[in-house]
């Protein structure tokens, strides 16, 4: 396999149609309680951040490295520049997207993205793992 990610890859920005959804568990906090959220539509990059993208935003921004940073079991670090980050967690990803977008609404965005992306797997929890 070689080091570099397929060249096959779609169009960028995405267009992501506005919706409504539920947000909140019931649990104390921000999560409570179970709310409806409408969003606008809005526009999401079509391609994962790139280890270099991250590492730029690091060193822009003081923010921490990703947990595999310089793992070759992960292609994560500057050796594959081209690959798709891994070892973010939210806040990580809140952070970097946060710095690229300067969206105030952008943890409702990343949660109707995530949302999304549950629907299209089959997967019954939306807002599973989610802070």
């Amino acid at each position: 396999m070689s080091g570099e990610p397929s060249k096959i890859q779609p169009k960028s920005p995405v267009l992501i149609a506005g919706d409504e959804f539920l947000m909140g568990d019931g649990s104390e906090g921000d999560h409570s309680p179970r709310h409806r959220v409408v969003l606008d539509p809005f526009y999401i990059d079509a391609h994962e951040v790139t280890n270099a993208k991250y590492h730029a935003f690091c060193q822009a921004t003081g923010h921490r490295l990703p947990e595999f940073w310089e793992s070759s079991g992960f292609q994560c670090g500057p050796k594959y520049p081209n690959h798709p980050v891994v070892g973010v967690n939210w806040r990580d990803a809140v952070a970097i997207t946060n710095h690229r977008t300067r969206r105030e609404d952008l943890d409702l965005l990343l949660r109707q993205v995530i949302r999304i992306g549950h629907e299209l797997a089959g997967s019954p929890r939306i807002d599973a793992g989610l802070p």
